[in-house]
């Protein structure tokens, strides 16, 4: 059904403060050829840096995260492109390896 990733397939996740969501959003559209998921997050813990009174009572950042599937040589390209053009940004990364990867379609998995 699946197929075992090349050993160069990586997840990347970014997780940006929510404030920054469209500018990254759109830098990943003009500088990532392949596609991206995003959805909204909670930060916890002593790197939060709270935008608001809500978010310091509760203890809990509003953070937006985008992952990318894309080649391992790929990774230190994107992210040194994207200090450039988003110098001072407040964006956690980590990158993991994908060990398997698929499309299922109605009926049959496409690989």
């Amino acid at each position: 059904m699946t197929d075992a990733a090349k050993p160069s397939e990586v997840m990347l996740v970014l997780s940006a403060a929510a404030g920054i969501e469209q500018d990254l959003a759109d830098f990943l559209l003009d500088n990532h050829a392949g596609g991206f998921t995003s959805s909204s997050a909670r930060g916890h813990g002593g790197h939060a840096q709270y935008t608001n009174l809500s978010e310091m009572v509760t203890g809990r950042q509003h953070r937006i995260e985008f992952r990318l599937h894309l080649a391992e040589a790929e990774v230190v390209t994107l992210l040194d492109t994207l200090v450039d053009s988003l110098p001072g940004a407040d964006i956690h990364y980590y990158c993991l390896p994908v060990l398997f990867s698929g499309r299922i379609q109605i009926g049959r998995a496409h690989v």
